[in-house]
């Protein structure tokens, strides 16, 4: 009775392709469900990485735009969606320009944001943007706000994007690849307590205490 040969181990790298032909029915399909799971995670990989390094582009200089708006934000137009919940011509401005970017360079990407809603997508990639984190501050003249851009497949948060326009900070993350400010890795302190910490508390009157 002939038998399957035991297979080679099997590298996987992103020059790595199942073998043309290949003895036995059961090793051919297993190999070439190999070569499609290798294939469809390089891709994504380098994809993410691609999008994330734009990402990061645009956020720069979507913050060029919002800092325009800041500086003259007496003569924006505003509206109020709830308690302290304002949106402003700024945010719908930056918003379009995020979006318009993302569509000419990845028009098969759903985008969601805060001010305009969903678009459909095509290939289950969307990217989710609030286009000024902090539009309270931002209107009241409080220098504490960004522009928020993130990457999301296969239900997970792929990559994200935090630029502060006003101190020139950009924190970026790559899932797998750790976290950045400005391009320099940051990590957390090491040898170091809570209690020799500092800790940051927001707070919203739009949420009920006992939540």
């Amino acid at each position: 009775m002939l038998h399957d040969p035991e297979p080679e181990p099997v590298r996987l790298t992103s020059e790595w392709r199942a073998p043309a032909a290949v003895v036995g029915t059961g090793l051919a399909v297993q190999r070439h469900l190999i070569d499609r799971a290798v294939n469809s995670c390089w891709y994504l990989v380098m994809t993410c990485e691609e999008k994330s390094a734009f990402s990061i582009d645009l956020c720069q200089s979507a913050g060029l735009l919002a800092r325009d708006y800041f500086t003259h934000r007496d003569q924006l137009l505003i509206d109020q969606k709830g308690s302290h919940d304002w949106v402003s011509e700024a945010d719908r401005k930056v918003e379009s320009f995020i979006r318009e970017r993302i569509a000419e360079t990845w028009p098969d990407d759903r985008i969601v944001g805060e001010e305009h809603g969903g678009t459909a997508g095509a290939n289950g990639f969307t990217w989710v943007i609030d286009p000024i984190d902090g539009t309270t501050n931002f209107l009241n003249g409080i220098p504490t706000w960004t522009i928020v851009l993130a990457g999301v497949s296969e239900g997970k948060t792929q990559f994200g994007v935090v630029h502060d326009p006003i101190y020139g900070e950009t924190f970026s993350a790559l899932r797998g690849r750790g976290a950045k400010l400005n391009g320099q890795t940051v990590h957390v302190a090491e040898g170091k307590s809570l209690g020799e910490g500092t800790v940051g508390l927001g707070y919203s009157n739009r949420i009920k205490p006992e939540n």
